[in-house]
């Protein structure tokens, strides 16, 4: 097995198929280090990135990356609408890269499945297409992405990657090719051991969040400060800090999906797993209640939403529960208006958003403070203030402006 070096001295090339927010950055390292081909079936994207990345070649064509000997898939894996696993893109992109494979060819899967996807579903595509057997002519691994948005802390290459393959000559052949561009990597003892360890890490945190947010509503019973609860919690060494609120994202908010899924197919529990998933869900419905018994309380009906992605300081919008919140107010009938910069907005083209300029609204009854961009800790409190109609109600998930708020008497609801 060769490829490492064949990649090093780029008498061969690696593939990424699939350049959304996983793997453009990882074809961007890869550049920097070797020849990199990026494949997607999106041709305006393939356009763009013709012109704006430099050291690679970008093609929606399969016969333009089938002289590759590594390929690396990276696609969505989502839920459908009955929160099951949605495989298609996996399947689908198994399926095209098939047609094309050569003996001693190496195919990796980056994107989030349960235990068992990559050997029991993709490797008997990849044999029956190719003609190849597994293990003997055609050699698969997986490595789970681990791409925190926006970290500027914990970046592609100094977080620990993960890495397993059909053998442990390829494991360590995956070793040496992630190596080139990542600080730390990780040998798991098999695929299934490494698929795992992504849905436990995610699941893991979605449990702690639902936690947190249930925990909020004692602390409200109770007419105490969680964010002051944590605060003196995190004093003992081994508190797991964490904080109530949203869960959305392409990786929090479905990757405990496929755990349970895998779990009722083995028929193992996932109580714990699935009362997280619902108290999660429902922090959308606790939030628009107080919105409503605000507004109200004020005799009012129009509201502005800042910022709609799922997290801070970026552009992706991808399972928001922001959004879910703004259609049951809708819904309702509440006169809603939204303020973000960030978000995506050829991504929310089906979707009915009013959106607006933070200088061009007036006469609000509420203000929402979804997530927090850093662009709306630098608006002045007094600015924010004269947005409203009369009685000033903020209400924030987190509580960046608390201070602000009770030094100029606003009415101020931290959830």
């Amino acid at each position: 097995m060769n490829i490492f070096n064949n990649l090093l001295s780029k008498q061969e090339s690696i593939c990424i198929i699939g350049l959304g927010y996983v793997g453009l950055p990882l074809a961007t390292l890869f550049s920097e280090k070797i020849n990199v081909i990026g494949y997607d079936l999106d041709k305006d994207k393939i356009e763009k990135y013709k012109s704006q990345y430099k050291k690679m070649f970008f093609t929606d064509k399969l016969n333009q990356i089938k002289n590759c000997s590594c390929y690396i898939i990276a696609v969505p894996t989502p839920i459908d609408e009955n929160n099951r696993p949605d495989l298609n893109c996996v399947i689908k992109a198994t399926e095209n890269i098939s047609k094309i494979l050569k003996a001693n060819d190496l195919v990796i899967y980056e994107s989030t499945v349960y235990p068992g996807v990559t050997e029991n579903i993709c490797v008997p595509i990849i044999e029956r297409n190719s003609k190849l057997r597994y293990n003997k002519d055609i050699f698969i691994g997986y490595s789970p992405e681990r791409i925190n948005p926006n970290d500027k802390i914990h970046n592609l290459k100094n977080t620990t990657k993960i890495v397993a393959g059909c053998n442990k000559t390829i494991t360590k052949e995956m070793k040496k090719i992630y190596g080139m561009i990542i600080e730390n990597v990780y040998e798991a003892d098999n695929i299934k051991t490494a698929e795992a360890a992504k849905l436990i890490e995610n699941t893991q945190r979605d449990v702690n969040i639902a936690l947190m947010n249930e925990f909020e509503n004692l602390c409200e019973k109770l007419d105490i400060n969680i964010y002051h609860v944590i605060k003196a919690a995190r004093t003992k060494w081994n508190f797991y800090e964490c904080y109530p609120g949203l869960v959305g994202g392409h990786c929090i908010s479905v990757d405990p999906y496929y755990y349970i899924a895998l779990a009722e197919k083995l028929n193992v529990g996932s109580n714990i797993v699935q009362t997280a998933r619902h108290i999660n869900e429902n922090m959308v419905n606790k939030i628009v209640k107080i919105i409503i018994d605000e507004l109200q309380k004020n005799e009012g009906n129009k509201i502005l939403i800042m910022g709609i992605t799922y997290k801070a300081n970026i552009d992706d919008i991808r399972n928001s529960k922001v959004l879910d919140i703004i259609d049951k107010l809708q819904q309702m009938g509440i006169e809603t208006f939204v303020y973000d910069n960030l978000a995506n907005r050829k991504a929310l083209k089906n979707k009915k958003l009013h959106f607006v300029d933070f200088d061009n609204i007036n006469n609000v009854n509420l203000i929402l403070f979804s997530v927090m961009h850093d662009e709306f800790k630098e608006i002045p409190i007094q600015k924010i203030e004269k947005k409203f109609k009369n009685n000033p109600i903020i209400i924030e998930i987190g509580e960046t402006l608390k201070d602000k708020c009770d030094y100029n008497k606003i009415k101020y609801i931290s959830i």
